[in-house]
């Protein structure tokens, strides 16, 4: 009886040292992911420019993936609160939903890629035809 008592406590022993070795391991590749993932590495600045993507399925194959451009208009934590440039509505979002909007300044005007992407056009002039 007492040779199965010697050999439980060292499977408890060598139980408890890889229980321990596991431990460490997976410490070690949290830590990794917590820094390759973090969520304040992304940051859009307000009033900044984002795309975005709603969660749902598109419905349609012909609609762009990521919509927008939208304007920055707060933050909370991880979850941003964007403006469409299109309709003035105000959307509530995960920062995973939101691409950065790169453009030139001086050459593109955000509400008219905007107005372009909803397939909304702005009528400049009107032409009468006389007969």
């Amino acid at each position: 009886m007492l040779s199965k008592a010697i050999r439980m406590d060292e499977w408890i022993a060598r139980q408890h040292t890889l229980l321990v070795v596991a431990q460490e391991s997976q410490l070690q590749s949290d830590q990794h992911k917590v820094v390759e993932n973090d969520a304040d590495v992304t940051d859009y600045p307000i009033n900044s420019y984002v795309l975005y993507t709603p969660p749902m399925d598109r419905g349609n194959k012909l609609l762009l993936r990521h919509r927008g451009p939208y304007q920055v208009r707060g933050r909370k934590q991880s979850v941003y609160f964007i403006e469409d440039l299109v309709l003035g509505k105000q959307i509530r979002t995960h920062v995973h939903n939101l691409r950065s909007f790169l453009f030139n300044h001086h050459r593109v005007n955000p509400q008219e890629v905007a107005q372009q992407n909803e397939q909304e056009f702005m009528v400049r002039d009107t032409l009468y035809l006389v007969s």
